[in-house]
């Protein structure tokens, strides 16, 4: 599936794995996910469990306002689990222009 400029309602998930194992997000806190856009600029966005944690999966759905450029965007999860606060490793994905 591709992410164009302007789409609304798109799912993304990620799943948080340390050392080749997805790691039990059920006490974690604080979950959000933090997208670099193309020009530099930084957005926040909620996130939720995808299902009890223990599967490390996390998401959200997208707003008309998030992918207002096209190119090349990074995300990362950022959570609190137990004395550990901080974001995960980066991951890249491109945001298509929308054809008229």
């Amino acid at each position: 599936m591709s992410v164009h400029v302007g789409d609304t309602g798109t799912l993304i998930e990620i799943t948080v794995i340390e050392d080749g194992v997805p790691v039990d997000l059920g006490d974690a806190t604080a979950l959000a996910f933090v997208f670099g856009k193309p020009s530099g600029d930084v957005v926040s966005v909620a996130a939720t469990l995808s299902t009890d944690g223990a599967d490390g999966k996390l998401r959200c759905t997208s707003s008309e306002a998030l992918f207002d450029e096209a190119g090349r965007w990074v995300i990362q999860a950022q959570l609190t689990l137990g004395s550990w606060s901080g974001r995960t490793a980066r991951a890249a994905f491109a945001v298509l222009r929308r054809i008229a």
